[in-house]
């Protein structure tokens, strides 16, 4: 029975998780935690330490409730319901405090946070959960045309504030920065930091220092919706003010008491004008009255005219219903693009989702300055405003005019950029005459093109004034150089490059050549003109005579080149052309005798075979003939030391007539044809020796490993008589038949070449699949290819275990999850032997029964294997497999008891069966009380090694006295053997021993 306060909750005074497990620990802190607290509190006076006092008495219980669980469970229980409940009641009570929040149509965002805050119960979703209109960044500014109780600026800040702006001619501090009075706060702080620093930096005078003052007061301003607000009411004001003047003024002039109705309905249609609604503007005009005694009549109110709605670019007001200015022409936005909701058309912004509407005139004006011209750099800024300023989250028109203007932008910019571009390559290439008329021609898509003209007019000023400095110079070389300083500067001077023209340069001299191997090496004596350079020409069969004349190789400064490019087989003649400019001299510089380059064959290769070799090679260009000369057990030394051989083919050659196992030296030679005359190569020596080929391999034994990520492939295979093995791995099979041989080099277009070592192949997959492994003998460059197998790595069967029912084993297996089929083989011989049958199952004939039964006619061992498998088009590829090894016998069936002699201690152990056969080591555990229930409850009484059976046996226990309730119970000592043996144990009145 418990015996805490029955008045008292833990978990509601301590303020406990009802729902957390529990922990001794931490509710002994709590409760040390919750006594300070309270014992503090209690010290004072008032209803905190009356109540703190009681809370220190209602601790008492704490020791009994942690003691009790089934007592802190009910208190638990009730903690959830009191819980719920308070969660009920305030959700309740914040409904219905909320209904005036709703009626306004919005809730602020500070507002929702203090009610989350606050909240003791709630969560923040429940909280969201219950609200029923948007949730808005900032209350949205009064609308422009209602009453409203917003105080003005302070009297001496606005007096400053408009003495400045009549200084200026100007009424608002938003015609001062240049925006409409619907733009938001944060465009107008922006363009008043602007204006000021603007202003700072300029000289001094009246208008600056006015403007930076009301820039000034614009930044303080507008830096808070309250401040613009107040400013915006003074505006207002001052309409209202200047109405009533005006009224006053005619009244006086008229010397009247009494307005008439028309003339109050012309006050109401100013007032209306300026934005104020009709009853304030009436409430105002009767103050007034009153002060004059002056008696006003009042007409009905126009219900429409209440209705009216002002344009926010121009103030004039419109008809209702109305979707354009009828002054200004401009669209009279009447809902937000953001959430759609209605908008005034003179609203700042939108009131359910504060989306800034007020911005459109000003981004309509940003819009309105496209297209632009060249500078492109202010365009994009401009375009990035835009975008800041208005981007509803349904693109409306303006945004596609956005894109649509940033498009062409980026394409204006991209058509400007290639024409800097290739204005800027024909200035690099000096071609300013050019570059001048290219640039008269796109001047209006360049940017800065006075600063082009100027750098282009100065550059040709200079170029003509060296050329008219050459026409006073005597001197050749002088001259020349004035001419090549001009062309240097401008190099599509026409004038200075025709009178250089006939100022050629000297040639250069003396031209020689040397040969190594391929590589041609040219020297000449220079020119003794000063700045000239050389052009290389080369020419196949004939001299050049000119620069087109054969192929030019360079343009050089130096009296030397290397012609790593020489052609092979045919006479090479030279000239070197001098000259400046782009002139050249009248007559080259030749060499005396053409180059003729001999070369051997490339890429020699031999393949060896039984009793045959075939050597490849790549023949040298413009080559007359390969000749090929077999030489035994020596090199041959030239094209005639050795028997010479003949082919048809250019590339090979099969020799035939040779022996295995002797050595042979083949000599390759090229021979040219120089102008009638045949040249020959060097040559080539390749060495051969033909064997028998070795034997395939066709015993590949392939097992695999299952990883934490992908699985271990292990092959092996017997040791090849010669060669060296490697393994051709591919996803399809290479249709390559066992025996057949290709060049080492064909393998890898039909897979992956592995490299095992000693026999053994490490193969690591990342996932599962199957592949073909083809064991590959090569030797003497060829592949010999051997047995393909298939391999497939996929999860195996787990848990596999068997069951002797006499003629039959039974079979279970746990499938993995991406296997739907097996094949069960299985021999008599042992692992070694292949399998004498093998059944395919799927899973679905498995799942039928739940087994699989392996029946067999006579009593034998069982070697099997059960693998998964997956299929190839009409191929089953298999696993490696999971093995068992299991026997065949007919099941022996025992039922036995003990006997006890009826005058002695003697007790014998009676067992019967009706299967003969050779008995397994049988074992008697015996224990008091009752009988045991597995072989290691008890004690071991008695052993019988493997004992033959006909139909009964009687073997005597020991002797001993027993302890009173003693049973034995009768087990086979392995537990392997109850596949071939049942023990049908009898009741325990048969089995006691006492």
């Amino acid at each position: 029975m418990s015996t805490t306060n029955a008045t008292t909750n833990f978990y509601l005074l301590l303020q406990l998780d009802p729902d957390a497990p529990w922990n001794e620990a931490d509710f002994e802190l709590r409760v040390q935690t919750k006594r300070k607290e309270w014992s503090r509190k209690s010290s004072g006076v008032g209803r905190t330490a009356l109540e703190a006092k009681k809370s220190m008495e209602q601790l008492k219980g704490a020791d009994a409730f942690k003691s009790n669980p089934v007592e802190r469970e009910r208190q638990a229980q009730e903690a959830r319901l009191e819980r719920v409940s308070a969660k009920k009641a305030e959700q309740a009570q914040l409904r219905e405090s909320l209904e005036f929040t709703f009626a306004r149509g919005y809730i602020v965002q500070s507002e929702l946070d203090t009610l989350i805050k606050e909240a003791k119960t709630l969560t923040e979703k429940e909280i969201r959960d219950l609200l029923t209109v948007p949730v808005v960044p900032k209350a949205p500014a009064p609308t422009a045309n209602v009453g409203t109780k917003v105080q003005p600026l302070e009297e001496s800040q606005l007096k400053k504030i408009n003495e400045q702006l009549q200084m200026l001619g100007m009424e608002t501090l938003y015609q001062v920065l240049g925006l409409d009075q619907t733009v938001s706060e944060d465009k107008l702080l922006q363009a008043a930091t602007a204006l000021y620093n603007d202003m700072v930096r300029r000289g001094t005078s009246m208008d600056v220092g006015a403007k930076k003052d009301l820039a000034g007061q614009a930044k303080s301003i507008f830096s808070s919706p309250d401040k613009r607000c107040s400013y915006d009411e003074s505006i207002r004001l001052r309409s209202l003010e200047a109405i009533l003047k005006q009224l006053s003024d005619s009244m006086i002039r008229s010397g009247e008491k009494t307005m008439t109705l028309g003339q109050t309905e012309v006050f109401l249609k100013k007032t209306r004008e300026a934005g104020w609604a009709d009853e304030v503007a009436l409430e105002r005009l009767r103050e007034m009255a009153q002060r004059r005694n002056w008696f006003v009549q009042v007409p009905p109110l126009d219900i429409q005219a209440k209705k009216l709605v002002r344009c926010g670019h121009c103030n004039s007001m419109n008809e209702p219903g109305s979707k354009f200015c009828a002054h200004c022409h401009t669209e009279l936005l009447t809902s937000c693009p953001n959430c759609g909701a209605d908008v005034r058309p003179d609203a700042i912004g939108c009131n359910s989702c504060g989306f800034a509407t007020g911005n459109r005139f000003y981004v309509d004006e940003l819009l309105a300055k496209f297209p632009f011209e060249r500078d492109y750099v202010e365009a994009g800024r401009l375009l990035d405003e835009v975008a800041a300023l208005w981007s509803p989250a349904k693109p409306d028109a303006r945004v596609q005019k956005l894109q649509e203007y940033r498009t062409t932008l980026q394409h204006r910019a991209k058509e400007q950029q290639t024409i800097q571009q290739q204005l800027d390559q024909l200035l690099e290439q000096k071609h300013l005459f050019k570059a001048q008329e290219f640039l008269a021609a796109k001047r209006e898509k360049i940017s800065n093109p006075q600063h082009y003209q100027q750098r282009i007019s100065d550059t040709i000023a200079q170029a003509r004034n060296l050329l008219n400095k050459a026409q006073g110079v005597q001197d050749r070389e002088t001259k020349s150089n004035l001419y090549r300083t001009a062309l240097q500067l401008c190099s599509d001077y026409r004038e200075a490059r025709e009178l250089l023209k006939a100022l050629p340069p000297v040639p250069a001299s003396q031209l020689q050549a040397s040969v190594s191997g391929t590589l041609v090496s040219l020297s000449w004596q220079h020119s003794p003109t000063q700045g000239v350079n050389y052009k290389i020409v080369r020419q196949a069969h004939s001299q050049p005579t000119g620069l087109t004349d054969g192929e030019l190789l360079a343009t050089v400064n130096a009296n030397s080149y290397d012609d790593t490019r020489s052609e092979i087989g045919v006479p090479l003649y030279y000239a070197i052309f001098t000259g400046y400019e782009d002139v050249t001299a009248p007559q080259p510089t030749l060499l005396n005798k053409p180059i003729f380059l001999l070369q051997d064959v490339q890429n020699e290769a031999s393949e060896v075979h039984n009793n045959q070799v075939i050597l490849k090679w790549t023949p040298p260009p413009n080559v007359r003939n390969v000749v090929i000369v077999r030489k035994e057990g020596l090199a041959p030394r030239s094209i005639d030391d050795g028997l010479r051989l003949t082919t048809s083919a250019s590339t090979s050659l099969v020799d035939r007539d040779i022996l295995n196992e002797h050595t042979y030296y083949y000599g390759i030679y090229s021979q040219f044809n120089n102008q009638g005359k045949t040249l020959i190569s060097a040559g080539k020596v390749v060495k051969a020796r033909p064997e028998a080929p070795p034997a395939v391999i066709n015993e590949l034994t392939i097992s695999n490993e299952k990883l934490a990520q992908g699985y271990r492939v292990q092959l092996t295979w017997p040791q090849p008589d010669k060669g060296k093995v490697i393994i051709l791995k591919s996803e399809q099979s290479t249709q390559l038949s066992a025996g057949e041989s290709i060049s080492i080099d064909q393998l890898k277009n039909y897979g992956q070449v592995l490299q095992g070592q000693a026999q053994l192949l490490i193969d690591t997959w990342l996932q599962q699949g199957i592949c073909y492994y083809t064991p590959v003998v090569t030797f003497g460059g060829i592949a010999y290819i051997g047995t393909e197998i298939p391999c497939a790595c996929i999860d195996e069967v787990t848990n596999l275990r068997s069951e002797n029912l006499g003629n039959t084993i039974r079979l279970q297996w746990t499938w993995p999850a991406s296997c739907w089929e097996v094949a069960i083989s299985y021999n008599h011989d042992g692992w070694q032997y292949p399998p004498v049958k093998t059944h395919y199952l799927t899973k679905a004939e498995y799942e039928h029964t739940g087994y699989f039964d392996l029946r067999e006619d006579r009593p034998q061992e069982c070697y099997i294997r059960v693998a998964t498998l997956i299929r190839q088009g009409k191929q089953r590829i298999q696993a490696p497999g999971i093995r068992l090894q299991a026997r065949l016998a007919p099941k022996i069936t025992l039922t036995y008891e003990i006997r006890k002699a009826r005058f002695s201690k003697k007790r014998t152990l009676y067992i019967h069966t009706h299967t003969p056969g050779l008995l397994p080591a049988l074992v008697l555990i015996c224990r008091r009380e009752r009988l045991p229930l597995q072989k290691s409850e008890g004690e071991r009484l008695w052993h019988q090694g493997p004992t033959h059976i006909e139909k009964e046996l009687n073997l005597p226990l020991p002797e001993q006295k027993y302890q009173p309730r003693t049973f034995g119970k009768l087990y086979l000592e392995d537990s392997n053997a109850y596949n071939f043996v049942t023990i049908q144990h009898p009741n325990d009145t048969k089995l006691r021993l006492d």
